[in-house]
């Protein structure tokens, strides 16, 4: 009887406690809300969600990496980065990174893999497209008087290139010998065509700098149209979804 007495005791106390403890609840919903928070291994969104974050591997501290990367390309388990301040490609291959081949160019402003070659656009000094093969050889491609940018590149039919380029906001159709024309320019629109991408069909999209336009560009027909007249002055990034929709980025210089 007394340890019926006891167990029932127990279990009295058991419930006062349970009842004591209540659940809390806490609603988060921007990225501010967790400045004060010490993350480990998780991030935090602009929406206020926590997962877990990616692993983060140093390869080059900074006394030995490029003051500025432009640019990163993946080519299998190879990673080249342009560095925007000193015209070096920088090969990463495992936890291995090293320089992999200066360009001519004062600056690198953009790559792109097509098939198994790099190709590489430079600014400033001797500006224009360059082939760079895996043994690091480098041979131009293209250049033009009024090219001192190639900000983006894209692949054209039959082994031609589109270019995007600055200061006088044209873009090229390059031909497999290297032969450049113009199928669009900008004129008071912008000075530099910061990016190009594919759209529907053999249509280019393309954004602007100075006025912050989205532009859909007809290759045949050498002509443009704006499509978008953002409020920022700079368009940084485009991606086309593949069904006539684009998603972009915009900035907004000082």
């Amino acid at each position: 009887m007394k340890r019926m007495i006891f167990c029932l005791m127990f279990v009295g106390v058991l419930a006062g406690v349970c009842l004591a403890v209540s659940p809390g609840v806490w609603r988060h919903h921007t990225e501010s809300e967790f400045d004060k928070s010490q993350l480990k291994s998780v991030v935090v969104n602009s929406h206020g969600d926590v997962t877990l974050g990616r692993k983060i591997e140093l390869l080059l501290p900074a006394k030995d990496a490029p003051a500025v990367v432009s640019s990163v390309v993946a080519d299998g388990k190879i990673i080249y980065a342009g560095s925007g301040s000193d015209g070096w490609v920088y090969k990463i291959e495992g936890d291995k990174a090293k320089t992999f081949v200066a360009l001519p160019s004062t600056m690198i402003t953009c790559m792109i893999m097509r098939g198994k070659e790099l190709l590489v656009g430079g600014g400033g000094n001797k500006a224009g497209i360059y082939r760079v093969s895996k043994d690091g050889k480098v041979q131009k491609v293209f250049s033009h008087d009024d090219v001192k940018y190639v900000w983006a590149i894209v692949p054209g039919p039959d082994d031609s290139l589109y270019a995007a380029t600055g200061p006088k906001g044209k873009v090229f159709h390059i031909d497999a010998k290297g032969k450049g024309v113009v199928i669009y320019k900008a004129g008071k629109l912008a000075k530099n065509i910061l990016t190009l991408v594919k759209g529907v069909g053999a249509k280019l999209l393309a954004g602007t700098d100075t006025s912050g336009l989205v532009l859909e560009i007809d290759p045949a027909a050498k002509t443009g149209r704006v499509i978008l007249d953002a409020a920022e002055k700079e368009i940084t990034a485009l991606i086309a979804d593949g069904h006539g929709g684009v998603y972009v980025a915009t900035g907004d210089v000082s």
